[in-house]
């Protein structure tokens, strides 16, 4: 193309813009420090906010940052290095939380796991990512990691294992007895040569909480090696820095911050946070000091309708995938919630219908779903409809600013 055609194509400006609601800045002066710093920011102006609620078990952000201090030196104690790999094959629980940002907190880069991998995948990641810890839960230890670990062949050194029941606030007994019954899965953990073994209860009760490793930690270290879906091939490490999500997050707030209410929202999502979109959801409740609500299985439509009902008025950000959405629609229960509170539902992953957003909107309000694009190297937005303005149904929006 030449310089005369250049000039007059479409794309010599950014045409985009004109969708932006006003209060949506072109350019943003954007401030990049350590995600580990995201959270002590947030912890020192919003301590006695809600962190999270999983099942009726709750923690306040300060109550959370000792369990994060405790994990972060257990890792620094236990030679664990800055810059390391540690893998988190977790569903949506407390422990998650707590792994993620002490790891971080430790200067160390995080791999999230999906639960649903068989022995030879979770052996091809730990291999690739270089990991030299890992935590579980105990069942997924018994039944597959174990079988992963025993070639010897991966940098694994300390495995660390967990139990739904360490984080709910049960009797002992009563943990015990539903534990025995098969209504809380467990595993028996047996272990092999060669690996240091560790309880999640132990290391958040015997490793200082009053203070956080002294690690420097900058915004162009490593935070994560986020595995890609792996549709064309195995799947490949996308190696994102703390530079990359605290740009998103910074990004993502002023897309929503007229309706957003820091340190008072609560957020819900049923993407599992081994995948980016559900990661990154975690990660900015955390920058907007807003609670989560953790969903441990999206399919049950009438957990997260009782808890939206535990929460009715509080309620600011939900982001699914579409068919997740219907699901809840679905549910008798979901349409007699007082949805008011919810200034988004953000849609991702997959194609929204339009007729399926016309039913949807029907229940919540016009011009509530807000649907998005992302991609793992992105970290994962770029782009998104705008929030207040016209949303253009069945389009992934407009990219986002400082592109």
């Amino acid at each position: 193309m030449n310089n005369k055609n250049a000039k007059n194509s479409p794309y010599s400006e950014k045409i985009w813009l004109k969708s932006y609601d006003a209060h949506v800045k072109p350019i943003i002066d954007l401030e990049y420090y350590s995600i580990a710093e995201m959270m002590k920011r947030t912890v020192n102006k919003y301590p006695n906010s809600l962190c999270y609620d999983f099942q009726g078990s709750c923690a306040t952000f300060k109550e959370a940052e000792k369990y994060i201090n405790s994990f972060a030196n257990f890792l620094v104690e236990n030679g664990v290095k800055k810059g390391e790999r540690v893998v988190i094959n977790l569903p949506n629980l407390p422990q998650f939380i707590v792994a993620l940002f002490g790891t971080f907190y430790a200067g160390c880069a995080a791999s999230g796991m999906n639960f649903l991998l068989q022995p030879n995948e979770i052996r091809y990641q730990l291999k690739d990512s270089g990991a030299v810890a890992i935590i579980t839960v105990d069942s997924f230890y018994e039944e597959k990691v174990r079988e992963a670990l025993q070639t010897g062949d991966t940098d694994v050194k300390i495995v660390i294992t967990t139990n739904i029941a360490d984080v709910l606030d049960l009797e002992p007994t009563m943990k015990e007895q539903l534990i025995k019954i098969g209504k809380i899965p467990s595993g028996e953990v047996v272990p092999i040569n060669g690996f240091q073994y560790f309880k999640f209860n132990d290391i958040v009760e015997k490793y200082p909480k009053d203070k956080s490793p002294d690690i420097e930690i900058g915004p162009e270290d490593v935070l994560l090696l986020q595995y890609t879906g792996g549709t064309t091939g195995p799947p490949k490490g996308a190696i994102l820095t703390h530079r990359n999500l605290i740009h998103l997050m910074q990004i993502v707030f002023q897309w929503f911050e007229p309706g957003a209410n820091p340190g008072e929202d609560i957020y819900m999502s049923g993407f599992p946070f081994f995948h980016l979109a559900g990661l990154q959801f975690c990660l900015q409740s955390v920058f907007m000091g807003s609670a989560q609500i953790l969903v441990p299985d999206p399919r049950d439509t009438n957990y997260m309708t009782s808890k939206m009902k535990d929460y009715e008025g509080k309620i600011a950000l939900l982001y699914n995938v579409p068919t997740l959405y219907m699901m809840l629609l679905k549910n008798r229960k979901f349409k007699k919630l007082d949805l008011s509170s919810v200034i988004g539902y953000i849609s991702g992953a997959a194609p929204f219908p339009t007729k399926s957003i016309n039913e949807f909107e029907k229940v919540v309000g016009r011009g509530k779903i807000v649907e998005a694009y992302g991609m793992t190297e992105a970290s994962p937005g770029v782009t998104m409809n705008p929030y207040l303005g016209e949303k253009k149904i069945g389009t992934v929006g407009v990219p986002f600013p400082n592109t």
